[in-house]
């Protein structure tokens, strides 16, 4: 088949990654992949040194800008037409409505769009809220079906008519993830050169590794780790935060703020910052929403403890051990401070092991079955 995956941003993260994933296992069983992308990023670089063909499509960007979408419409109608694929797969909000319309448009046999999570229930004013509540109800229904990454995304999207056109695959790890994870004492060390401070076994390490973006609740794990200071003095910990985005200043300004600056280290885009993984003590992502985010797949393959939010399709997979309500300050502090007083690791904690062949090898079977559905 000749497939075409779509996505609003090629800046790395858990979209872009599965993204990446899915073309290269698609391409490995014969089939002829494009990506085509919106804003730029590391996702593109990644694809072409993979051998995947890749296309950049001007004015297709994540905030609403009328006549830029427009434009991004029009653009991807006429490509669509001329490349007449088998099949669009389209991964985020933007390139899932301008895309699904975009593909009816120009005849496309078979329209697939992926929720890796929902605008709506992202921080937003009520109003928009509604407005991407209504806009991606019209993604699924113009679609001709739809992959939700967990139970929980499924059920989120009370929709008329929209629960049986959607179909439930969880992401999955590639078999060779676990051959790029460093050693413990070289990513311990290499963490230890990002954050510019000594290498130590004693204190607790704890790594997040996402977007500086409102959703992902870097500034309530902040607000944790100060609780812990002033309630725990007892534990030696440090924070490390991998990433960039548009709250990096306001994340450090609080740090500083809260009196943990000299113990939280702001490590910025890190290549490969997965890989690192186990020259942490814990993965903490206290996120407001998510779909089924890969850093908790990612942790679980590297044998890291998960200290995490209750959102999304994260208690599916994760133990309650180190769960928190989301936006739970005191919550996430005594999650916080029950994994480093147990220093207990999450592999034992996590099913399936999402780095397990089968795994991988069943998330693209349930993708290939989705292309072919009704296309006789």
């Amino acid at each position: 088949m000749r497939i075409v995956l779509i996505i609003t941003k090629a800046r790395w993260g858990g979209a872009q990654r599965h993204v990446h994933d899915l073309a290269v296992g698609l391409r490995e069983r014969g089939h002829d992949v494009a990506v085509w992308y919106g804003e730029h990023g590391e996702l593109a670089e990644r694809l072409v040194r993979a051998g995947i063909q890749v296309r950049h499509i001007p004015h297709l960007q994540r905030e609403v800008r009328f006549g830029s979408d427009i434009r991004s419409f029009v653009l991807l109608t006429r490509q669509l037409r001329q490349e007449s694929p088998d099949v669009v797969h389209l991964h985020s909000s933007k390139a899932g409505f301008s895309g699904a319309l975009a593909a009816r448009m120009a005849g496309v046999p078979r329209v697939v769009f992926t929720a890796h999570n929902w605008a709506f229930v992202q921080p937003a004013s009520p109003l928009w809220r509604l407005v991407y509540w209504f806009l991606q109800g019209v993604t699924v229904w113009t679609a001709h079906r739809t992959i939700a990454v967990s139970q929980a995304t499924a059920r989120a999207l009370r929709f008329p008519g929209v629960r049986g056109r959607m179909s439930i695959i969880h992401n999955a790890l590639p078999p060779s993830f676990g051959k790029s994870l460093l050693p413990r004492k070289d990513a311990r060390a290499r963490l230890a050169e990002l954050a510019d401070v000594p290498m130590t076994e004693d204190a607790f390490w704890l790594l997040s590794m996402s977007e500086m973006i409102p959703v992902k609740g870097l500034d309530i794990a902040l607000e944790a780790f100060a609780k812990l200071a002033r309630e725990k003095p007892h534990l030696d910990w440090r924070y490390l935060l991998a990433g960039e985005g548009p709250e990096r200043a306001r994340l450090e300004a609080l740090a500083n703020a809260l009196g943990i600056r000299k113990r939280v280290h702001f490590l910025g885009q890190v290549s490969e910052s997965a890989t690192l993984l186990r020259g942490a003590d814990a993965l903490v992502l206290p996120s407001r929403s998510e779909g089924l985010p890969y850093a908790v797949l990612e942790a679980a393959a590297a044998g890291v403890s998960i200290v995490a939010t209750k959102v999304g399709g994260i208690p599916e997979i994760v133990s309650e051990a180190f769960l928190a309500p989301p936006g739970d300050v005191d919550s996430l502090a005594r999650s916080l401070a029950s994994c480093m007083e147990t220093r207990s690791a999450s592999a034992q904690d996590v099913s399936p092991s999402p780095s397990d062949t089968t795994a991988w090898s069943a998330m693209v079977d349930a993708v290939e079955r989705v292309y072919t559905q009704d296309m006789g």
